[in-house]
């Protein structure tokens, strides 16, 4: 299982259909497939969606926050 770390301050994790999709300014960044997941980490300021930290407790996927500087 791979550990999504998010430290792009301002950095937004969404849900799209099976995968969490990373967008820095708009734009996609990064997508992760839910069946690939075990950790995700965010740092600092990064949106986690109401939608995406539903899907990760739904999954018992993990997620910790941390300041910027962890």
């Amino acid at each position: 299982m791979r550990t999504l770390v998010v430290s792009e301050q301002g950095a937004e994790i969404s849900v799209q259909g099976d995968a969490l999709v990373l967008s820095v300014g708009g734009r996609e960044a990064r997508r992760v497939a839910f069946a690939e997941l075990g950790l995700v980490v965010v740092m600092g300021q990064v949106e986690l969606t109401s939608g995406a930290r539903r899907e990760l407790l739904r999954r018992g996927i993990d997620a910790v926050f941390l300041s910027a500087g962890g």
